[in-house]
């Protein structure tokens, strides 16, 4: 679990990590769908859950509608790049799926992250 957008003192978000595989360099957009309010983030090169600012690229919380986040950025294929499912609120897990869309397909695995304190 990590924190965001809130005091982490009472309790934090369930979340997963999942590297994505980019074949080639351009524009690409991650639209999260699922019966959760989600909240996605986008990371560079690490992802540390005990400081979930640091490598931070872009988040987003609605912007897919429906509760859902979407995300926006130009990639490149030599570079490491995590995408982050969490939920807006705490203590919430669910089934989700994210499409990708872009200059070429992205592929998806997910990660074992622990935190570096």
């Amino acid at each position: 679990m990590f924190c965001h957008r809130t005091n982490c003192s009472d309790s934090a978000f369930f979340y997963e990590a999942i590297q994505l595989n980019v074949t080639v360099n351009g524009y690409y957009t991650f639209v999260c769908n699922s019966s959760m309010d989600t909240y996605g983030y986008l990371y560079n090169n690490t992802f540390n859950p005990a400081y979930p600012a640091m490598n931070v690229l872009t988040k987003n919380d609605n912007a897919g509608g429906n509760l859902q986040f979407m995300l926006s950025r130009s990639l490149q294929t030599l570079s490491r790049y995590i995408l982050v499912v969490t939920t807006y609120y705490k203590n919430i897990t669910g089934p989700f799926t994210i499409t990708a869309m872009g200059s070429a397909s992205v592929g998806f695995s997910r990660i074992n992250v622990t935190s570096k304190s």
